[in-house]
């Protein structure tokens, strides 16, 4: 009804809702009163701009949503120059041909009280010049009735959303003013202080239509607004502390990375890691108190994972030795293994491995860092059930998760630094285009084509003179590449098989396979 009495008396009317089923509801209520209507709720976002800068014109209602609009000032009466422009878009002008700097300074004179047909013999100048007549004449009249009026359908959780909605109307020192419609069964209320209210009207006997304009409603509701904030802002601040530990993890990170990119050689970083992890592997491996004990087969199979060893290097020969002469020994053959691979591919390929090393392992375990800080922080939350800070179990829990990833990130080089080779890409050779319609002269004629010769058959006779067909004799070794028939013998058994004869092999005689094949055909015939 609102809506409706505003429409009717020419003053435009901003609506503001929470949510996109709030606006089309609205909508639909609205076209059946026969009300015309915009209807911004980021659907139309392509004309959002223009829709928004012509909510001012008399008698016009706009429903829009938090998010649609923004930056974009309601001028009464409308906004000319777009009025303009959908104008001259209807007639089928080009706006491209107009230059901006006319349109501007032809704008620029309208604002001073000047005619810029003066200054310019354009049709476009009219059709301007009548709009922004228009326009003025228009927010005259909306002054008149009131200006801008914005309608809330709800209160929202934040203040700052309620007073942005009521800041459209009197902008600029142009009159304006909002109203906000609010009931007990929305969320806000709801959630904080509807039912104390709701009891009140009860015990008061209040009907369900009767609208309240009371300070104790108002109060109420700032006080739930105040709640909804601080609220926001906790779980902000928790994200930001939460993000935190993962800012500085990621910085530690990046830093080696960009060390690993800036430094000449890593040969030094990488035999310390060396260094540290086979005598962890040697500790891990000799823990037990007396010599006896230690698992010396075991220590032996996983220095194997990671280098080769010399033959004399076997659980035997470490049985009489320490466990610091072990580990001296195992570093000693690390170094001289990494010195013989180095010679062997060259320095600039062994720091090419190096790096490249480096660099994948340090992103690939990253990248699976982050996921896993993820799912931990997905159920940190429990930890409050234990009576524990969740964020300071997860900077425990967090802390924990990278000293594992820089030993894995060491892991990954120790173990594949010694087993790791170079492949070099074979260049092909560069594919030359031949046209069969110039020859190799740079004339115009077509070179001449050698003429293949015949392909034997399955089931013609071999080339050889061996007097066995094709398939039982060179076929496979042909198709190998193994032998290549000459032409010559090629082609004579091909005629040899079209006349329906075959060669006879060295030493028989022609009158011998004469014979053979009559008794063939007496076979044939006792069938």
């Amino acid at each position: 009804d609102e809506i409706e009495q505003a429409h009717k008396r020419g003053q435009p009317v901003l609506v503001g809702t929470s949510a996109i089923e709030t606006s089309e509801y609205l909508s639909r209520l609205l076209t059946r009163r026969g009300i015309p209507h915009q209807v911004l709720n980021a659907k139309n976002h392509e004309r959002e701009a223009v829709i928004i800068a012509q909510a001012g014109r008399p008698g016009a209602v706009t429903i829009a949503t938090n998010m649609a609009g923004r930056g974009v000032d309601i001028l009464l009466g409308g906004n000319a120059e777009n009025l303009a422009r959908e104008d001259l878009r209807k007639q089928g002008f080009d706006l491209n041909d107009i230059r901006e700097a006319d349109w501007i300074e032809a704008v620029d004179m309208l604002r001073k009280g000047k005619d810029p047909r003066q200054r310019f013999n354009e049709p476009w100048v009219d059709v301007l010049k009548k709009r922004w007549e228009q326009t003025k004449k228009d927010a005259k009249q909306v002054r008149q009735q009131g200006g801008l009026y914005v309608i809330g359908t709800e209160r929202h959780e934040a203040r700052r959303i309620d007073n942005q909605l009521r800041g459209r109307a009197g902008r600029q020192g142009d009159p304006g003013q909002s109203r906000f419609y609010l009931s007990l069964e929305d969320d806000l209320m709801r959630r904080f202080g509807g039912q104390n209210l709701s009891r009140i009207m009860d015990r008061l006997g209040v009907d369900e239509d009767i609208p309240l304009e009371a300070g104790m409603v108002s109060k109420a509701i700032e006080q739930a607004q105040t709640r909804v904030e601080g609220y926001n802002f906790d779980m902000r601040k928790h994200v930001l502390e939460y993000d935190d530990v993962v800012n500085k993890q990621r910085e530690i990170i990046y830093d080696q990375r960009r060390k690993v990119l800036a430094e000449p050689t890593l040969k030094p970083t990488i035999l310390n890691m060396v260094d540290e992890y086979l005598e962890k592997l040697v500790h891990a491996y000799t823990a037990a108190k007396y010599p006896e004990d230690w698992d010396l087969k075991s220590l032996h199979q996983a220095v194997l994972r990671i280098m080769p060893l010399p033959a004399k290097e076997t659980p035997e020969a470490w049985t009489n030795l320490t466990r610091e002469e072990i580990i001296d020994r195992l570093q000693a053959i690390a170094r001289q293994n990494y010195e013989e691979k180095e010679a062997r591919l060259g320095a600039e390929d062994m720091r090419r491995i190096e790096r490249l090393l480096m660099i994948q392992s340090i992103d690939r375990r990253w990248v699976r860092h982050l996921t896993d800080l993820d799912i931990l922080r997905e159920g940190i939350g429990l930890q409050a059930v234990a009576q524990q800070d969740p964020l300071v179990a997860y900077k425990r829990e967090a802390f924990e998760m990278f000293a594992d990833l820089l030993e894995r990130i060491k892991e990954d080089v120790v173990t594949q630094v010694f087993r790791v080779e170079l492949v070099r890409e074979q260049q092909r050779a560069p594919v030359r285009a031949v046209h069969p319609s110039v020859s190799g002269n740079g004339g115009g004629k077509p070179a001449p084509q050698r003429r293949q010769a015949p392909k034997l058959r399955r089931n013609d006779p071999c080339w050889c003179g061996s007097g066995k067909k094709y398939k039982d004799c060179h076929m496979k070794s042909d198709a190998a590449g193994m032998t290549s028939p000459p032409a010559d013998a090629v082609r004579r058994a091909r005629e040899q098989a079209h006349k329906g004869g075959a060669a006879a092999p060295a030493g028989v005689s022609a009158s011998s396979s004469s014979g053979r094949r009559k008794s063939k055909k007496r076979k044939k015939k006792r069938r």
